[in-house]
């Protein structure tokens, strides 16, 4: 397998738009794969360019209609009615006044 060249971890985090941690978590998981070079810690430039064109956005990926209801059900199972009652009053209609 021919790499196009190496980058070293700040180039790599420059081009893909994360930090040199992110880019030693990726070489980490095995996302891209790690040289050494004279001492130095590096990754190739051609795996680096093939991540950057499948565009992964950052974040959880955006969870379907059903799974958010699912979990609001959930949440609501788990609170109990003094909580309720807590949120159907403003903060500042529960204070005494003087």
């Amino acid at each position: 397998m021919r790499e196009e060249g190496l980058l070293n971890y700040a180039q790599a985090g420059l081009v893909l738009d994360v930090s040199t941690k992110r880019v030693s978590e990726l070489v980490r998981l095995g996302k891209l794969t790690r040289f050494e070079f004279l001492g130095r810690t590096y990754v190739s430039l051609r795996e680096v360019g093939d991540r950057l064109a499948q565009q992964i956005k950052a974040g959880r990926p955006k969870r379907s209609l059903g799974q958010r209801w699912s979990t609001t059900l959930k949440a609501v199972a788990h609170s109990d009615a003094l909580q309720f009652a807590a949120e159907a009053f403003p903060a500042k209609a529960r204070r005494k006044r003087k």
